[in-house]
């Protein structure tokens, strides 16, 4: 520890390390600070329920009076954590989907998907987006504007339908049904479902045409992981103005997401 403003060198550059606290004792830092533990556990039966949920539910979950949740939710609201909507329920807050989006991205079998869905937008110029699959659903981790760029409000996490939208039937097909149905429940029934989804596990891939915008077509292939599981999703989105068929489209994208798999230990 030097003396000069608490910085000590990290092998390359200046890193800030806080002075000490001399009001924790030795004691307090081995056990670990109770309260932040509580905290975390009431954001963890926040995340639960994937919705915004009412003080009450809330409570029941985390087997807590409503009066001590409430504290802790009053302070998650304060910093971002958490927010309230217009009912006065409670959902996971912006600077928490802002920390899970950095973990996610410097985790590195992320890092290495996300350099491979890089060097695809490069390599065909369409934009292209990465999703995963978290508590909201299918949630867009990295999104890559191309050429063509369509004028769309999707963007850095937004969920997507699971029914109406290309990358979500993916997730329909490729993971179990007792993870979607709690979400598909909440979408209204697309009549022809079952014979896209038949044909997701024929082709390999998914397409779909005008159902994020008009004139905008979308191609979505699954990245595995080491178990055979959905770890990820790539996207393309193609407006027609870079002249490439969809055989051609397609192609490249099976390609990167076969690539993408093996990096991340899928063995096909």
């Amino acid at each position: 520890m030097r003396s000069d403003g608490g910085r000590e060198r990290d092998g390359r550059e200046w890193a800030i390390v806080p002075a000490p606290d001399t009001a924790v004792t030795h004691q307090t830092q081995s056990a670990g600070i109770q309260s932040v533990e509580v905290g975390v556990s009431v954001l963890h039966a926040l995340a639960h329920f994937g919705r915004p949920a009412t003080l009450g539910q809330i409570a029941s979950q985390a087997n807590m009076q409503p009066s001590k949740i409430h504290r802790y939710l009053s302070s998650f609201v304060r910093t971002g954590f958490a927010q309230q909507t217009e009912s006065g329920e409670y959902e996971l807050g912006p600077a928490l989907r802002r920390l899970g989006f950095l973990a996610i991205r410097q985790s590195d079998p992320y890092r290495i998907v996300a350099e491979r869905t890089a060097r695809l937008r490069e390599a065909n110029g369409h934009t292209v987006f990465l999703a995963v699959w978290g508590d909201a659903g299918v949630t867009i981790v990295r999104w890559l504007n191309g050429v063509d760029a369509p004028m769309i409000s999707f963007r850095l996490g937004s969920t997507l339908p699971l029914q109406r939208s290309a990358t979500g039937r993916l997730y329909l097909v490729y993971l179990p049904k007792k993870v979607t149905a709690q979400l598909l429940q909440r979408e209204p029934p697309l009549s022809n479902l079952s014979a896209k989804l038949e044909e997701i596990r024929s082709s390999g891939f998914s397409t779909s045409v005008d159902e994020i915008l008009p004139g905008v077509r979308a191609f979505a292939a699954p990245i595995f992981g080491a178990e055979g599981d959905l770890f990820a999703s790539v996207t393309v989105l193609e407006t027609g103005s870079a002249g490439r068929s969809d055989s051609e489209i397609v192609r490249d994208l099976l390609v990167a997401t076969a690539e993408a798999s093996a990096d991340v230990g899928h063995n096909s």
